[in-house]
């Protein structure tokens, strides 16, 4: 048993060396797309390569994209306090709002990080803001995802009516103008 657990801590040392070094030699290494690969296979990995590139972060990624992808990362590793840190680090700059789909991502990230701790007045900040965004980029199933959120707080905090309410919202189809016009509602 002593001998797998080793074998295991020296396979997973053998992959991330070489993806650390890799990453200290180039650039290409730390596109998005390739960072994305890994989020799920070596979460661990990928947290040390958005170190480096945030050492980097005026040539490889802009801030808000790193901790875009640690948000993204520690979601995977269900650690929502952290998903709650990096999405609003992610938020800060003023850059983001030159990138909706960003902003999209980092809100819907922390209204998840918010219901799952229970923070459901933040929750429904973040998924009101994230439902705009939603709307303004036309995303509706960014925007079915944020209601359902909406959904879950409502029932959360035992407003049934509201939630069967953002329920009703979300599978009744919307005409191209009624769908820009529909109200958010808190509960």
């Amino acid at each position: 048993m002593k001998y797998i657990r080793l074998l295991a801590a020296l396979a997973v040392l053998f992959v991330s060396i070489p993806l650390v070094r890799s990453a200290e030699k180039s650039d290409d290494t730390f596109s998005e797309k390739n960072l994305r690969r890994l989020i799920v296979a070596h979460p661990d990995s990928l947290l040390m390569l958005l170190d480096i590139a945030q050492e980097r972060s005026a040539v490889v990624l802009p801030q808000y994209k790193i901790e875009l992808l640690r948000g993204l990362t520690y979601n995977e590793k269900r650690m929502p306090s952290l998903v709650e840190r990096y999405a609003l680090r992610g938020l800060a700059p003023d850059s983001v709002e030159e990138h909706p789909a960003v902003k999209l991502n980092l809100l819907t990230l922390l209204a998840d990080a918010r219901t799952v701790s229970g923070n459901y007045q933040g929750c429904i900040d973040a998924a009101t803001q994230g439902i705009e965004v939603a709307r303004a980029l036309d995303n509706r199933s960014a925007e079915y995802n944020l209601l359902t959120t909406m959904a879950q707080v409502a029932f959360g905090m035992g407003d049934r009516k509201q939630g069967y309410a953002y329920n009703d919202t979300i599978l009744t189809p919307y005409s191209a103008d009624t769908y820009r016009k529909a109200p958010i509602a808190s509960p």
